[in-house]
């Protein structure tokens, strides 16, 4: 009986031994119950970058029509400044001079070509229609009446409509007119010779009307003005056995100014 009990030991030994080594090998075989642990993914490598095309501007066709798109695509406009003066219809005081002579009869014939001189306001150098105040001046030497040495000189007041055509470019003015209107002068003559048959008084008032065209150039308000005048005149009672209309002259002078 020893030796069967010793027998059944072993046998039982053994199954146990290899139930034992088949449920570790089956434990090994099924994978595990639940979540597995996790695992840090390897680093993603950059992504390459390449610089983007430029972009073609858009046609005309894809710009939008409506004003606050159209500054997102164009920007908004630049304009350019343009200087203006302070009064904004332009006020502007001249000085200046030029020549000037007479027109017809004895006083055309017998004096020379003299200087003349002006001093103005122009009220409205950036309007179409502005206005002339003056201060006009002129002297010719007298050669074949009144004496060697004498004297024909003109001063006088002139008020004038004046018609622009003002043109600005940015900073410049450029502005052709031309203006009528109604003066008064008086003529003297000096260091004559008395008795004069030719003289009838040695100072005379007139009537004038005074016609001119002129163009005025303008830059951040200095001016420059070309002014050609002629005043038809009329009245005039100093020259004996002469027309009313005997001191009759023109004017060509040039001035300098500043705008207000």
């Amino acid at each position: 009986m020893t030796l069967d009990r010793f027998v059944l030991v072993l046998t039982a030994a053994a199954a146990a031994s290899a139930s034992g080594r088949a449920s570790a090998q089956a434990d090994a075989e099924m994978p595990p119950v639940g979540n597995p642990p996790a695992e840090s993914a390897p680093p993603a490598e950059p992504e390459a970058r390449y610089p983007e095309p430029p972009k073609a501007p858009p046609r005309p066709s894809e710009i939008a029509p409506y004003p606050d798109r159209r500054s997102d695509v164009l920007g908004p406009p630049r304009v350019a400044p343009t200087w203006m003066p302070a009064s904004g219809i332009g006020m502007t005081l001249f000085a200046g001079g030029g020549v000037t002579d007479f027109l017809e009869g004895s006083a055309r014939s017998a004096t020379r070509t003299g200087g003349s001189w002006t001093a103005r306001l122009t009220v409205g150098t950036r309007s179409v229609v502005a206005f002339d105040g003056s201060y006009v001046g002129g002297e010719n030497a007298i050669d074949g009446f009144a004496g060697g040495g004498a004297t024909l000189m003109r001063n006088g007041l002139e008020g004038a409509v004046r018609v622009n055509a003002p043109l600005v470019a940015r900073d410049t003015l450029l502005e052709p007119y031309a203006l009528g209107g109604v003066g008064w002068n008086n003529y003297r003559i000096t260091n004559a010779i008395s008795p004069n048959a030719s003289v009838s008084a040695t100072s005379d008032s007139t009537l004038s009307v005074p016609l001119a065209a002129g163009f005025t150039v303008g830059y951040h308000g200095f001016m420059a003005d070309l002014r050609f005048t002629f005043r038809p005149t009329y009245d005039q009672n100093i020259l004996t056995g002469e027309a009313g209309s005997a001191l009759s002259n023109w004017d060509l002078g040039v001035m300098l100014g500043y705008e207000l």
